[in-house]
């Protein structure tokens, strides 16, 4: 939201869609997606937050005869180079998932290994890559 703000654009809560189950259920994935576009002003690209979420809207679009990416964008987050297996262009933002176990393995050592009662904890930022594909 950080940058719709920045541009002064509203969020619609509209586009936004929880599939709580991230994709286990096929028929989950299908509905957000069913949803989203048969949305009076539908979105021209969705942005979804894991690899078996892309995987599912990548075939729901499919089935549904719409073309990625000439009539609908996807993106999304990965941990992995599965997103390059697939012919339609999904960019993605690439989340260090070696170094995030590492730091939290490290962090778990430290309080592990403190002498004394822990009551503050660190949050640690680890910079994502994007790919534009």
């Amino acid at each position: 939201t950080a940058a719709l703000n920045k541009y002064n654009i509203s969020v619609n809560p509209e586009y936004i869609k929880h599939c709580p189950h991230g994709g286990m259920f096929p028929e989950e994935t299908e509905q957000a997606i069913l949803e989203l576009i048969n949305l009076k002003d539908k979105p021209d690209a969705i942005f979804i937050a894991g690899d078996r979420l892309s995987i599912g809207a990548l075939e729901v679009l499919k089935k549904l005869n719409i073309s990625v990416p000439k009539q609908m964008t996807v993106a999304g987050f990965s941990n992995s180079d599965v997103l390059n297996l697939f012919e339609y262009p999904i960019s993605s933002v690439r989340q260090p998932a070696f170094e995030m176990g590492k730091k939290a393995t490290e962090m778990l050592l430290q309080l592990i290994e403190s002498k004394y009662p822990v009551t503050e904890f660190d949050n640690k930022v680890i910079d994502t890559e994007l790919f534009v594909r």
